[in-house]
């Protein structure tokens, strides 16, 4: 009797932990980033003079958790999307397994990243104009309309 009860516990541990994994998977997946990132600095300067827009350089990794935050709740809100594409010319800059002295790198140290996610508004010429860090839907969406 007494196996049978831990027999049943078990099983029901394993439904419970089942659940609980997938339930995190979902939510993981469940915003998509709207924003159509470029991929390094050479590029997004080339837009940037083209357009005359400054560029919002998003310094990432995929193993920093408040940049996938980011970018499941905040990026995946439209208006945020819609701000970002409007007014700046949108980077990425990917510091997942940056080459030693390669461009991720140099754009980093050029402008002072210490630490991730890190926002930071550059003019075409290549000078910063405003910063910031990880924050919320609402205030990423007033910063960018103060700082465009």
């Amino acid at each position: 009797m007494a196996t049978r009860i831990v027999v049943w516990l078990a099983v029901i541990q394993v439904f419970v932990v089942g659940a609980y994994l997938l339930d995190i998977g979902r939510s993981a997946s469940a915003g998509e980033d709207l924003v159509p990132w470029e991929m390094g600095m050479a590029r997004g300067s080339e837009l940037a003079q083209e357009t005359g827009k400054p560029m919002l350089v998003n310094f990432t990794a995929d193993w920093c958790p408040p940049c996938q935050q980011m970018k499941r709740e905040v990026f995946s809100q439209p208006a945020v999307a819609e701000a970002i594409t409007d007014g700046f010319v949108p980077v990425k800059v990917d510091l997942t397994a940056p080459a030693q002295g390669g461009p991720e790198e140099q754009a980093a140290m050029r402008y002072g990243v210490r630490g991730i996610p890190a926002y930071v508004v550059i003019d075409a010429d290549g000078s910063e104009l405003a910063r910031t860090g990880p924050q919320g839907d609402r205030d990423m969406l007033a910063w960018l309309q103060r700082v465009q």
